[in-house]
């Protein structure tokens, strides 16, 4: 035990702090939702708040609006600005989420409205709930559906130093929070100017400087291109291969692969490698090259095609699983220009449209990927420097990234420090 401090169910903390019960310091109630079959009770101009809209920082808009009809005729009512809002149930990782409202506005029936009283700063009690995440969920009932509810949430413990060090605490937090919002903001920035880049280098609509050609566009099956461009199939461009079958009881020794669970869009993550026999003529038939795009062929619709370049990223010779498609470059056709054009397919559904569907799992199909017709510069030189510009886009955005997770693990600590009270502002 340190010294000063005392032992709690919620932790060790300072022996001036308190532990209170949610329910001793705020009021708690849920919102209402309006009879959908009532079209009077929507579109009106009363923001209407649900749990998709929480996480962790303050609601200033809405996505649905009720009427005064729709309010007056449903359990929904209006909450001031500075309310806190908790997920009680929602999908995924959504239960247990916290925000604050910024506007006056309703919510449905899966927010927990918290009104705390005089004396207790919102914003310190919104980013104590926020470090208590996990646990809230854990809270939750046990059942088909694991819920919280009012009752779950009055009783969640919170630590209560005096009103100044809970202002001072919160004001650092809600700092480096500002901080994060704004990587978050530029970062965003970046990868729409990313994404548009993409659009008119990709398709000639914007020619870099020295490759001017001839004056004018055609429209051809994939699309409309500029008259110096060709339009060929994948296959015209590199070899299209799909990996090795998997084979647990195979003939030769075990090597290592990679499948879906290793490429993601622009990045091919090793950390979860497994192996399977293969004969030296297998290995060699499925081994990758530093320079091979590889291609998710069975995924969910949305991610189907999503794609990467291998850059020796595991430490020994590596082949691909069926799972995967490899496409290898012929020598006049740029590998990094090819992995630019998959990515853009992918997420501008290219792929989705091609794909073949069964259950919840879409089929890039190597025949059908193969023949697909896409637009290529004339020259090598034009595919590669719009690659590099590309990949000189790619560079800032990972960058930015991991400015971004690093302030975030910064925020992480702080808050672990100062909401324990193993560092005091005050």
């Amino acid at each position: 035990m340190r010294p000063g401090h005392k032992q709690t169910d919620v932790g060790t903390i300072p022996n001036d702090w308190e532990v209170k019960r949610l329910g001793e310091l705020a009021s708690i109630s849920a919102g209402g939702t309006p009879s959908r079959s009532i079209a009077k009770y929507w579109n009106g101009d009363i923001p209407w708040i649900t749990t998709s809209e929480l996480d962790f920082g303050t609601v200033s808009q809405a996505d649905q609006f009720i009427s005064k009809e729709g309010l007056n005729n449903s359990a929904a009512k209006i909450l001031p600005p500075g309310t806190l809002l908790m997920a009680l149930y929602g999908q995924g990782k959504t239960r247990g989420k916290v925000a604050v409202l910024g506007i006056e506005a309703a919510t449905n029936q899966a927010c927990a409205a918290i009104s705390l009283s005089r004396g207790v700063s919102g914003a310190f009690v919104l980013h104590f709930l926020g470090s208590r995440y996990e646990a809230i969920r854990n809270l939750s009932n046990t059942g088909n559906q694991e819920n919280l509810n009012s009752s779950l949430v009055r009783s969640i413990p919170i630590v209560l130093p005096q009103k100044a060090e809970q202002e001072a605490i919160a004001e650092a937090l809600s700092d480096a929070d500002a901080l994060i919002e704004s990587l978050e903001q530029l970062l965003n920035k970046k990868r729409q100017i990313k994404k548009g880049a993409m659009q008119e280098l990709l398709t000639g609509k914007k020619r870099l400087a020295g490759f001017k050609g001839k004056s004018g566009y055609r429209q051809t099956e994939a699309g409309e291109v500029p008259e110096d461009w060709e339009v060929k199939r994948v296959a015209e461009m590199g070899d299209v291969r799909a990996g090795k079958a998997l084979a647990v009881r195979g003939a030769g020794p075990q090597r290592p692969y990679l499948r879906t669970k290793n490429v993601f869009d622009g990045r091919i993550d090793v950390g979860d490698v497994l192996q399977m026999p293969m004969t030296d003529a297998e290995f060699a038939r499925y081994r990758l090259r530093r320079g091979d795009v590889l291609l998710n062929e069975g995924q969910s619709i949305e991610l189907v095609g999503r794609s990467a370049m291998y850059k020796d990223e595991y430490p020994e010779p590596c082949a691909i699983q069926n799972q995967l498609v490899r496409f290898r470059a012929r020598q006049s056709v740029s590998g990094s220009f090819a992995a630019h054009v998959f990515r853009r397919c992918q997420t501008s559904g290219v792929f989705s449209r091609i794909a073949l569907q069964t259950t919840s799992v879409a089929h890039l199909g190597v025949s059908r990927f193969a023949k697909l017709p896409l637009p290529w510069p004339p020259s090598l030189a034009e595919q590669e420097a719009i690659a590099q510009a590309l990949d000189d886009a790619d560079a800032v955005i990972d960058s930015l990234e991991q400015v971004l997770r690093k302030k975030r693990q910064i925020k992480q600590g702080m808050m672990q420090e100062l909401l324990t009270g193993r560092i005091r502002l005050v």
